[in-house]
């Protein structure tokens, strides 16, 4: 199984449940034979679960479905130890028979919709084909559905089995010390009763003198073995001992104590070395109190405790069990512990997670939600621009026609009829406006051939200035704000002053009553949890160019929808509703991002991203400029291929009317028949998309018979043949449908006045 694999159904952009170092035993189980299924089926909540699971290196499982079917980490893959990789997909009532009757309660509750948390449970588990017994603090909470159903549970656990047989030896250490501390006692009142009896008795008792002798010898003998056995228990043990003695102190009584006895393993546990004859409100006076108070409670009432607790100086959590030492006017008490520093931080963190469990499901459920629907808004736009691109190529070649049989009827028939021309000339300004149209729907289709080239995004802001200033008017304030040091992009130069020119009249439009209009370019970094939510998009270094007005902003649902094509808030008349689709068009085919930020009454900042380029070479972004009408020189000749015969005609009588000695047909067959025929002809001008063989393989089969021919393609449609990732082919030369007869004349001219 592969990373791809593991997508969900109808998400093929969707990440998989862990992007990175998901397990392979995940990737190789045969899903297809469990009860889950393949996970490409796996509903939301249960991928949420499961890539929240894997995050974890905590053990953690889940059971989903009727059979509570098992999906598991790698921390908990080692847990079951030989019971995996079988237990996966197999019913958790399977995989733990030998406890279900034990837990099967449990589950059963949480399955009912009540969260469970048992600490240290005792339970017989299967291991190395013996029953051991072992211990385990986890908690259960129910899994459910996006309809609030619940379909299974979660659990996170940890094996404690090491620390309560830990906690049995401290008990049992504690047992034989206080043993020990008795005996030692008892040894030494008989020592001393016995030393007073003797020296009283001394004289009328000489009889009894070597029996004295004797008992007293036994007596010493006895109490160096206990002195011996308790010297080499306290020097041993893994457990930190020490016995403290309370003393009046200028706290008051019983306000302090000192450290009369300590072991070596005192330092090893606590981090403090030395503290035989420290006082404790000199070792940690910030601390003293608590601990004061807590042994002076076992010193004064008799009464064991075992607790917990920090001790601050050296952030160490100790496990404590403190006896008072008989008798109590010793004033001292017996202390046992151990460093628990590390299973306490253990401890910590699961009850954390347990804590944050359903609040990162949900999270990762709102990730996952924003990501699809992502995924469904890049693909609603990505259809409406194929439509679109389809209709504007029908639309493109219409066009054609209009606009040069115009050309053709204010050139020839009406110059000397100004009346007249005033009707061509609206004529006209409407076919443009047409044009424009489409234009804008190739655009967004990401459709439109780029030229790009190294730009620097400043000096083509800069360059905008006074275009910018006379497009806004003087109720609005320009305002620029160019970075240092800015990166340089790859971009077409006039594509993107189209786009800021856009924006600007945009936020001009939403400032009727004047106001602030800033432009301003940044160098800005993307990282992967951003990309994440936005299809397609890549993480890395982008260079910058928001727009931003101070008007009157956009309410989500308008911002949601502001890229959509033909979508516009403003009256009719005064928008087609494809600036913003044109915008978004452009930024997405240059591989970039484009994010509005917007609040009613606030303004609207729009900013575009454009990925950085590492080129040392840079040229400034100036428009195209339209020279004067070049004609023919009388000689030259051109061959017309359209299979649209309204367009071929109009092309022909044009390039006439323009001085060239002009050839036509109909398909690729026809033309490369009138090419032999006619070797004298300079320039071969064919539509792109034809039946049959298109204008590529024509042009290609043309030159391998003519390398001294030149072309120049023509096309409604732009996605085609000699354009490739949006993005021109090097030494093509196109001219779009529709083009004006100075259009057709500038290029034909340039087409045979090159190199080449």
């Amino acid at each position: 199984m592969t990373h791809d694999d593991m997508r969900p159904a109808g998400s093929a952009g969707e990440p998989p449940l862990k992007p990175d170092g998901t397990p392979d035993f995940l990737h190789r189980n045969d899903w297809a034979g469990s009860a889950l299924g393949s996970p490409l089926h796996w509903p939301r909540p249960l991928r949420a679960a499961v890539s929240l699971m894997l995050d974890s290196q905590v053990p953690m499982w889940l059971g989903w479905g009727p059979s509570l079917s098992m999906v598991y980490n790698e921390p908990y893959a080692r847990m079951l130890g030989q019971k995996h990789p079988a237990a996966l997909g197999a019913p958790l009532s399977e995989v733990w028979a030998e406890i279900w009757s034990d837990v099967g309660d449990l589950v059963a509750t949480t399955m009912a919709g009540q969260a469970l948390y048992r600490e240290d449970m005792p339970l017989v588990v299967r291991r190395d084909g013996q029953d051991r017994q072992a211990w385990f603090t986890f908690s259960y909470s129910p899994l459910r559905d996006d309809d609030g159903v619940i379909r299974g549970l979660i659990c996170t656990v940890w094996e404690t089995t090491e620390k309560v047989l830990a906690l049995r030896r401290v008990a049992e250490s504690e047992a034989a010390l206080r043993q020990l501390v008795a005996a030692n006692e008892r040894l030494d009142a008989q020592r001393r009763e016995e030393a007073q009896a003797a020296s009283a008795r001394d004289a009328a008792r000489h009889a009894m003198a070597e029996r004295y002798r004797q008992e007293a010898l036994a007596s010493d003998a006895a109490l160096r073995e206990s002195e011996r056995q308790f010297e080499t228990l306290f020097d041993r043990i893994d457990e930190g001992f020490c016995v403290i003695e309370f003393f009046d102190g200028p706290h008051g009584p019983l306000s302090d104590y000192v450290h009369v006895m300590a072991n070596p393993a005192y330092a090893a546990n606590a981090g403090i070395a030395g503290v035989v004859g420290q006082k404790v409100r000199e070792m940690v006076p910030d601390e003293a109190d608590a601990w004061v108070e807590t042994y002076r409670h076992v010193l004064l009432s008799g009464e064991p405790i075992r607790f917990e607790r920090e001790l601050e100086r050296t952030g160490r959590y100790l496990e404590l069990a403190a006896f008072r030492v008989e008798p109590v006017e010793r004033r001292q008490v017996a202390v046992l512990f151990q460093d628990v520093t590390k299973r306490h931080r253990a401890e910590k963190a699961l009850r954390e997670l347990n804590d944050t469990l359903e609040r990162r499901v949900e999270d990762e459920v709102a990730h996952r939600l924003r990501a699809e629907e992502a995924l469904r808004q890049a693909q609603k736009m990505e259809a409406v621009g194929q439509l679109t691109g389809g209709i504007a190529h029908d639309f493109n070649n219409m066009l054609a026609v209009v606009v040069s049989s115009l050309d053709l009827l204010g050139r020839k028939f009406l110059a000397d009829n100004p009346g007249a021309m005033r009707y061509v000339d609206a004529a006209r300004n409407g076919t443009k406006r047409a044009a424009q149209l489409t234009q804008r729907l190739l655009a967004f289709s990401r459709q439109q051939p780029l030229k790009p080239e190294a730009v620097n995004a400043n000096k083509l802001v800069a360059g905008m200035s006074d275009l910018l200033r006379h497009s806004l008017g003087g109720a609005v304030r320009l305002e620029t704000v160019l970075a240092g040091g800015l990166w340089r992009t790859h971009v077409d130069p006039n594509q993107l002053e189209n786009a800021i020119l856009n924006l600007a009249v945009n936020g001009r439009d939403a400032m009727p009553d004047g106001g602030h209009l800033t432009i301003e370019t940044a160098n800005s970094h993307l990282d992967e949890r951003y990309a994440s939510e936005h299809v397609g998009l890549v993480s890395g270094q982008y260079v910058m160019v928001a727009v931003t007005d101070t008007g009157s902003g956009m309410p989500p649902e308008v911002v949601a929808k502001a890229f959509d094509p033909f979508f516009t808030t403003k009256e009719v008349g005064r928008g087609t509703g494809l600036g913003l689709s044109q915008v978004y068009g452009f930024v997405k085919q240059s591989g970039g991002h484009v994010k509005i930020y917007s609040e009613l009454g606030q303004g609207t900042t729009v900013k575009l991203y454009f990925p950085r380029h590492l080129s040392e070479t840079e040229r400034d972004a100036q428009s195209d400029l339209v020279p004067d009408v070049p004609i023919g020189q009388g000689n030259e000749a051109v061959l017309v291929v359209e299979d649209e015969d309204a367009v071929r005609l109009l092309s022909v009588d044009s390039l006439r009317e323009l001085g060239y000695r002009v050839f036509e047909a109909d398909g690729a067959e026809a033309a490369l028949q009138v090419l032999d025929a006619h070797p004298d002809i300079d320039l071969l001008f064919t539509d792109i998309v034809m039946p049959g063989v298109n204008g590529r393989k024509l042009a290609d089969e043309a030159q391998r018979r003519r390398p001294d021919l030149k072309v120049l393609f023509t096309t409604g449609y732009t996605r085609n043949a000699v354009v490739h990732n949006g993005v021109l082919d090097a030494g093509v030369h196109l001219i779009g449908k529709p083009f004006t007869l100075e259009e057709l004349a500038a290029q034909v001219r340039k087409v045979l006045d090159s190199a080449g």
